[in-house]
């Protein structure tokens, strides 16, 4: 599940993301690593594609299962991304105008700059993850020799 995350989603937005910064556009990237309360998959499986809406709309009434409340630290999160949002709409920044205890840099592809939506510690090394799929990846996509026999149409 990770190997599929990291590959299909985060690596390739990483490179986009690089890709759009060198071309000279400004790009604000984040990581969502929160995994709801409300997950109704496994426990192994972390936060998951599209998890950040409820949280961004200040929706999270709409995605819990009945008598299950959210978080105190869910609902901070969810005012957290719809402030960083709404200024990003007024501003083009999503750090707005204003100092704010935590700012949002710009994407900084050498140093992998994402900026982190979690309510709890994360420790999970993109940078070094992606270059290794890279690598995984770019190594089986080089012709192979073949030491063996030769086949011959006659």
């Amino acid at each position: 599940s990770q190997f599929y995350t990291d590959w299909i989603f985060t690596c390739a937005f990483i490179e986009a993301a690089g890709n759009i910064r060198e071309a000279g556009s400004p790009v604000y990237a984040y990581l969502f690593t929160h995994r709801p309360s409300w997950s109704v998959w496994p426990e192994w499986i972390d936060a998951f594609h599209t998890a950040e809406i409820p949280y961004v709309f200040g929706t999270l009434e709409s995605v819990m299962p009945v008598n299950k409340p959210y978080t105190k630290a869910e609902a901070r999160l969810s005012r957290q991304m719809m402030h960083y949002w709404a200024e990003f709409a007024r501003t083009g920044n999503p750090s707005g105008s204003a100092a704010t205890k935590d700012k949002w840099p710009l994407y900084d592809a050498t140093k992998h700059s994402l900026f982190l939506f979690n309510t709890g510690p994360f420790k999970k090394r993109v940078k070094e993850r992606c270059a290794f799929l890279k690598s995984l990846f770019s190594k089986a996509e080089e012709p192979q020799k073949s030491e063996g026999d030769s086949v011959s149409s006659d």
